[in-house]
């Protein structure tokens, strides 16, 4: 029995890719889960896997309202320009 960790983009449409693949390496007994924000991960439960996840101190519980937040707050230029910074400290740390 293998341990697969899938790791995709944080979309829905990304994650369904994989659905099918991880069922069948689930049936076939290895132990499958996901790398999700937590914001993020209900899809992937909904089907039957466990998240783990993904970077929770740049993107804890909440960030995507926060994030939705300033947007509103700013207005849609600053906002974009506030949340860029958000993804891009997050980015560096996660290289």
């Amino acid at each position: 029995m293998a341990r697969i960790l899938f790791g995709v983009f944080q979309e829905t449409g990304h994650w369904n890719a994989t659905f099918a693949v991880a069922k069948a390496l689930r049936a076939r007994g290895h132990e499958v889960k996901y790398l999700a924000m937590e914001d993020r991960a209900a899809p992937i439960q909904r089907e039957g896997f466990e998240t783990l996840p993904l970077m929770a101190e740049h993107f804890p519980r909440g960030f995507e309202e926060r994030f939705d937040e300033r947007a509103r707050h700013f207005g849609p230029v600053r906002g974009f320009i506030e949340g860029f910074r958000l993804m891009a400290r997050a980015r560096a740390a996660f290289d």
